[in-house]
C-alpha cells in the first residue's frame, strides 16, 4: 500500500566513542534517557517511532509539522536529557571510579554543553554526545504493515548521516512545512552515498526574535509570533502576564490536561 509520510532518522552520535571511554553501564544510562524522551515526545505529538536503530530511531507521521516539532524539541533538550549520564561520566573522570554506578546529583558545571553537544570535561570532540537528524517527506510503500520502502526514507536516513552533531537537516519540502516558529537556512548541497545526484537540504532550528517565550510543556524557547497557541492561566486576571504560549496544539492540550490533573507531569528534563 502506498502512503504519504514524513520521516525522520534521529541519531545519538558519539555513542560508540562514549561507550568505549566510559563503559557499557553509562552508555545504557544515556540510551535509556534518550529513548524515554523520544517515547514521551512522540506520544504527545502523535508521531510514530517506527523502529529503534541501536543508538538512533526512525520516526514517521502524516503530520510533517508535528514531526519537525518533535525533532527540534529533542535537539533543543538534548543536553538536559543526557545530563545524568554526563554527570556520572564527569564523576568517573574526577574520581577514577570503576564498578557499579551510583546515582549522583552533581552540579551542571560537572559537564559542558555546546551547541546541543554535551562534552565531558577533558574529553575531545570524539567523546561528546549529540543529537543529529534528517527529515524528508514523500510517497512510500508500507511493507508488511510496519516498515516503509521508498525514496523519502532513504533521503531522511542519508541526511541524518550528513548532519553534523547538533544539526537537523531537512529537504526543501519539509522545511517549507515546518512550524512558523522554526527557522530554515538556505539550502545547501550534500553529496551522499547511494544517490547519483546531490541532495539539497536546509538546516532547521528554533527561530529568534526580539521577544521570546518558553513553552511550559516542551520547554522550547520560541519567538513571540502571532499565531502561537495560547492558553490563559487559571485564576489569573486578564493581561499578557497571565498567558502561556505553546509551540503547538499538542503541547497546549497537554498543558490543559495537566492543569486538570488528568496526566502526569511532562518528561523531566
Amino acid at each position: 500500500m502506498r502512503v504519504e509520510r514524513c520521516f525522520s532518522f534521529i541519531d545519538l552520535c558519539g555513542f560508540t566513542a562514549f561507550t568505549e571511554r566510559f563503559g557499557d553501564e553509562l552508555a545504557v544510562v544515556a540510551l535509556a534517557r534518550f529513548r524515554t524522551a523520544l517515547r514521551e515526545i512522540a506520544a504527545r505529538r502523535g508521531v510514530r517511532i517506527t523502529k529503534w536503530l541501536g543508538d538512533g530511531a526512525m520516526l514517521s507521521s502524516a503530520d510533517t509539522e508535528g514531526t519537525v516539532a518533535m525533532v527540534l524539541e529533542v535537539s533543543a533538550n538534548a543536553d538536559a536529557v543526557l545530563a545524568p549520564a554526563l554527570r556520572r561520566a564527569a564523576a568517573s573522570e574526577a574520581n577514577g571510579y570503576e564498578g557499579d554506578w551510583p546515582v549522583l546529583d552533581l552540579e551542571p558545571s560537572s559537564y559542558e554543553a555546546d551547541g546541543h553537544a554535551a562534552r565531558v570535561n577533558g574529553a575531545g570532540d570524539d567523546d561528546r554526545l549529540a543529537i543529529r537528524a534528517g527529515l524528508a517527506r514523500g510517497p512510500v510503500i508500507m511493507f508488511e504493515g510496519d516498515d516503509y520502502i521508498g525514496r523519502a526514507t532513504n533521503i531522511a536516513s542519508r541526511l541524518c548521516d550528513a548532519a553534523m552533531p547538533g544539526q537537523v537537516l531537512a529537504t526543501r519540502e519539509v522545511a517549507a512545512m515546518a512550524p512558523r516558529w522554526a527557522a530554515a537556512s538556505d539550502a545547501l548541497t550534500y553529496y551522499v552515498r547511494g544517490f547519483d545526484k546531490p541532495l539539497e537540504a536546509a538546516r532547521l532550528q528554533t527561530g529568534s526574535s526580539a521577544s521570546m517565550v518558553t513553552d511550559p510543556i516542551c520547554k522550547l524557547t520560541l519567538p513571540l509570533l502571532s499565531g502561537l497557541e495560547t492558553r490563559r492561566r487559571p485564576g489569573g486576571v486578564h493581561g499578557d502576564g497571565n498567558v502561556e504560549y505553546f509551540c503547538s496544539t499538542a503541547c497546549a492540550l497537554a498543558w490543559e490536561q495537566a492543569q486538570r490533573g488528568e496526566m502526569s507531569a511532562p518528561f523531566p528534563i
